[in-house]
């Protein structure tokens, strides 16, 4: 299967625990996802939390903890009791305008199926209540890609963290970009450990870094 094919396919059967997966959820009509930062942090705290049931008391004050300089999503104590209970392990994400992609790694069966039906109910009764808005705010159903080799998860790594190319003032620049993993593969950060780089750095050979693996990427040219 070819780069280009493994982006775009939607897998047909269940998911299976340890392998790994591309998430795409679309803006309805492909409109935008996100009005301003405040938004993104909401997602950001969402997705994070999402990876287990633990049960969120105050997303408003967990939004205003976030800070994307310093890779902090959550407080301490409740970063370990999601890592403690995950069914899911997120690799790689970006936040464009109208939409997100996703790596993720599942741990349990359903987890994939649990972890964005989470976080897609979630964003939308959120981003409801603030616009004053009714229905759907993502395209159904969200497309999820399997990933079948080591080669295609590296790929899959670089395609997520070269999307901002797509946006002005971005191009080559996308290490910069605060709503993606990119700058946490380039810098050594991994928000409090829930963040899961390992997997994908550990495949890189013969002593290539992250940064020239983006470099020699054809993902999104």
């Amino acid at each position: 299967m070819s780069h280009h094919a493994m982006m775009f396919i939607m897998i047909r059967a269940g998911t299976v625990p340890g392998e790994f997966y591309h998430i795409l959820c679309r803006g309805n009509n492909k409109n935008i996802i996100f009005q301003d930062d405040e938004d993104r942090k909401r997602l950001l705290v969402t997705i994070f939390t999402s990876h287990s049931d633990f049960a969120i008391p105050d997303y408003y004050r967990l939004t205003k903890f976030v800070s994307t300089n310093s890779r902090l999503v959550l407080p301490d104590d409740m970063a370990f009791r999601v890592k403690e209970s995950r069914f899911l392990k997120l690799n790689s994400f970006v936040f464009m305008d109208n939409h997100l992609h996703l790596a993720v790694e599942e741990k349990s069966k359903l987890g994939v199926a649990r972890f964005t039906q989470r976080f897609l109910n979630s964003y939308t009764k959120y981003w409801n209540t603030r616009y004053d808005l009714k229905g759907h705010l993502f395209e159904g159903p969200y497309k999820i890609v399997h990933v079948e080799s080591n080669e295609q998860l590296l790929y899959l790594s670089t395609y997520i963290h070269r999307n901002p190319r797509d946006l002005p003032g971005w191009k080559d620049r996308e290490h910069m970009y605060p709503w993606s993993s990119c700058s946490d593969y380039l810098e050594g950060t991994d928000w409090q450990g829930l963040l899961d780089k390992k997997v994908i750095l550990d495949q890189l050979e013969n002593g290539l870094s992250y940064e020239e693996l983006m470099m020699n990427s054809t993902a999104k040219e």
